[in-house]
């Protein structure tokens, strides 16, 4: 994801962690000052699952969507 929101931008990046076992897809929402992570779904090779982490309050339903189809697209399933 790469795209502009309700004057915020969203973008994502692909990130994992092999010795505890993880693969995320991570929301950064950008403004005039900063680019903060607002929320990443993490594949849980243990759990066998996707787990939503949000540290944003707020989240457009649109952007979350996206990132769930992304998380789905992007992480390789074992």
């Amino acid at each position: 994801m790469d795209r502009p929101h309700a004057g915020a931008h969203y973008s994502t990046r692909l990130t994992f962690d092999d010795q505890d076992g993880w693969t995320a897809v991570e929301l950064y929402m950008s403004d005039e000052s900063e680019a903060r992570r607002v929320a990443r779904v993490v594949f849980w090779d243990a759990m066998g699952q996707f787990v939503l982490d949000a540290t944003s309050a707020e989240l457009p339903l649109e952007i979350v969507e996206e990132l769930f189809s992304e998380a789905r697209d992007k992480i390789r399933v074992r």
